[in-house]
């Protein structure tokens, strides 16, 4: 059985706001890979005047996930 994707985070600027959208499975099966998501997230974020986290192609969360992004 395959494993489902791991987290993923893009980000693209929209003027003076960095977006980034977050996709895939935010859980603890992707341990290793949801630690280096939320450095990929503290790193995009530097420097912008305001983040805006787009949460909309998440396709799994747990608690775990919900930590890294908080």
């Amino acid at each position: 059985m395959l494993k489902p994707a791991g987290p993923e985070v893009t980000g693209a600027s929209a003027g003076e706001t960095r977006v980034l959208t977050l996709g895939g499975h935010w859980t603890i099966e992707h341990g290793r890979e949801l630690e280096e998501a939320g450095a990929a997230i503290a790193q995009a974020g530097r420097g912008a005047r305001r983040v805006s986290i787009d949460l909309s192609h998440i396709e799994a969360l747990d608690t775990a996930g919900a930590w890294v992004i908080d």
